[in-house]
């Protein structure tokens, strides 16, 4: 029984043959989506002051001695989520859509 070459994916013919995609896929379909690295770099500070001042919010004894500093952190803590949770959804809505695009 003659064997059957499989087909890699990426364009290749057989196994034989020196493989090379024929061509690159696009990770990023188009750049011009990304104008701005600014909402990246919010997401990125909010997600970091999200975890120290969530990891504060923890200690008990800040939370009995310094009752004022626990509130601000609080607040503070809650408007870093709500900027790494926009992100999150902005980034999901956008998938989404790219999805339901129809193909070139």
């Amino acid at each position: 029984m003659e064997r059957q070459a499989r087909r890699r994916p990426g364009g290749c013919c057989s196994t034989t043959s020196t493989c090379r995609p024929t061509s690159r896929p696009q990770l990023v379909p188009s750049a011009d989506r990304f104008r701005s690295p600014a909402p990246l770099i919010a997401h990125i500070v909010a997600a970091g002051v999200y975890a120290l001042a969530g990891t504060f919010q923890l200690v008990p004894r800040l939370r009995r001695d310094h009752p004022n500093w626990h509130r601000r952190a609080g607040r503070v803590l809650s408007a870093a989520g709500l900027v790494v949770a926009g992100w999150l959804i902005t980034l999901a809505v956008a998938g989404y859509a790219i999805r339901r695009r129809p193909a070139p």
